[in-house]
């Protein structure tokens, strides 16, 4: 017998993992039904096999957004109370919850309660299956939120992050906080006396990944312009520490924050460094990293005033019109972004003649004043293929100092072979100042090759008269 339904793939992988459901067979339902039920509502028997899969898929359903506490810690076991996750172990500023599954069904929102003091909520999951975030994860109050989960997590196109604090999320198995001890997976009881900021993440076990592919709406920025994906509030930092990572037709929002993506592929630490509303995480340089996988039009936002990216990975692809972006937006906007960093040791970036372009973009808009931050890549093959752009640009009108392009590594290479590329489709590096503010600098170290072909390195000044006013 076949059944068919419109449950997305996301949803059937959830509700086929679900852990305690254990609905009869369909082989029960249907001789029960066929014994008891020859003719339902005047329908013959033939229609039988539709109202099965009917149930069944209404007995599967409540597995779709299975949310299921440990009961591991008495009186401070979480309790989920409609939309509202409550209770959890306070310990000073920091609240702790620990869940046996934690997924969030289309549609849903969940919300963790922010008592009054606390600062920080940390959330594990320890029934080893995949965190699938299909709806809305959220705060009741200005508390960062982390979760963690080994086994994975996966944010879906309407995915969305609704909080005042900051976000991380990461498969490490534990937290450390510094000398008073660590919130692990593997430790049943509830926290010892975990008062003070966490310090680092703890990766014990093989390392599971994290998928984003959220393009939920996501509010406007200041311009009023749409703005679609997982977003933190602005200003505020967004994390994520793997295992792999893989972006794929999804976006991540921190307009003048932070977003940093990096991690192990092997057990080890992650340094944690928080100052603020800036969450860093710090990979050790000795360590094997994972990999980083941006593709189908990804991207990361940064833009306003102390905006800044961060990457650490092993290799980084950046393909099919996947972007970074950062600058100074708004008219009348006065300040200095923050730097895009990246640290592979293979950093490919690529798209095609039929997509936008594929790359790094750090701009200052009409009417603003200030700095531009740097682009700073450190890789030891660094590939900058089709139709691949890396623009720090001050557009006419801005007043404003473009950052330096900083490049180092063992070998760079620009290519453009597609012969459907014009111009403006060549792979390129450029500094390009059309207002007023001082040019910045392209330095590339490296220890073996440069090669070139069919594309551009250049500084270039657009209105030199303006430019020198």
């Amino acid at each position: 017998m076949s059944l068919k339904s419109s449950v997305t793939s996301d949803q059937a992988i959830v509700a086929a993992m679900a852990g305690p459901l254990n609905p009869p067979s369909l082989g029960d339902f249907e001789a029960n039904l066929a014994r008891k039920s020859p003719r339902i509502g005047g329908v013959g028997g033939g229609s039988v096999g539709s109202l099965v899969a009917s149930l069944v898929l209404l007995w599967a359903s409540p597995a779709l957004a299975q949310i299921i506490p440990d009961q591991n810690w008495g009186a401070e076991s979480s309790r989920l109370n409609g939309d509202r996750i409550e209770s959890g172990a306070q310990r000073g500023s920091n609240l702790f919850h620990s869940f046996q599954q934690f997924n969030i069904n289309n549609g849903q929102q969940i919300f963790f309660a922010n008592p009054v003091g606390i600062q920080n909520i940390f959330t594990r999951v320890t029934g080893g299956i995949q965190s699938n975030i299909q709806g809305t994860i959220g705060v009741n109050g200005p508390a960062n939120l982390y979760l963690l989960n080994p086994s994975g997590i996966l944010f879906g196109p309407q995915a969305r992050l609704d909080l005042r604090g900051s976000f991380v999320g990461s498969t490490a198995s534990g937290i450390q906080f510094g000398s008073q001890g660590s919130f692990a997976l593997a430790e049943l009881s509830a926290p010892g006396l975990l008062t003070i900021q966490p310090s680092a993440l703890q990766f014990s076990q093989m390392v599971g990944s994290i998928t984003n592919r959220s393009n939920a709406s996501a509010g406007n920025n200041v311009l009023g312009e749409a703005q679609f994906g997982l977003r933190v509030t602005d200003g505020k930092s967004l994390v994520l520490v793997g295992g792999d990572i893989t972006i794929d037709d999804g976006k991540l929002i921190a307009l003048g924050g932070r977003v940093e993506l990096g991690g192990l592929a092997q057990m080890g630490s992650v340094g944690l460094t928080i100052e603020g509303d800036r969450i860093q995480a710090q990979v050790p340089a000795a360590s094997q990293r994972s990999n980083l996988q941006m593709i189908n039009n990804a991207e990361i936002s940064v833009k306003g005033a102390g905006g800044e990216i961060s990457i650490n990975a092993n290799q980084l692809d950046v393909l099919d019109g996947s972007q970074f972006l950062g600058g100074l937006t708004q008219a009348g906007q006065v300040g200095r972004t923050g730097n895009i960093t990246i640290d592979a040791n293979v950093a490919n970036f690529n798209s095609g003649a039929e997509r936008r372009a594929s790359g790094i973009f750090l701009t200052a808009e009409e009417g603003t004043s200030g700095q531009l931050g740097d682009v700073i890549i450190n890789g030891g093959e660094i590939n900058w293929g089709n139709n691949t752009w890396l623009r720090n640009q001050a557009f006419l009108g801005s007043a404003v100092n473009t950052g330096d392009i900083l490049i180092s590594g063992n070998n760079l290479t620009l290519t453009s072979q597609d012969p459907r590329f014009n111009f403006n489709q060549l792979s390129q590096m450029a500094i390009q100042h059309d207002g007023k503010g001082n040019l910045g600098e392209i330095r590339i170290r490296l220890k073996d090759t440069l090669k070139i072909d069919n594309g551009l390195i250049f500084p270039r000044i657009h209105r030199l008269k303006e430019a020198l006013d």
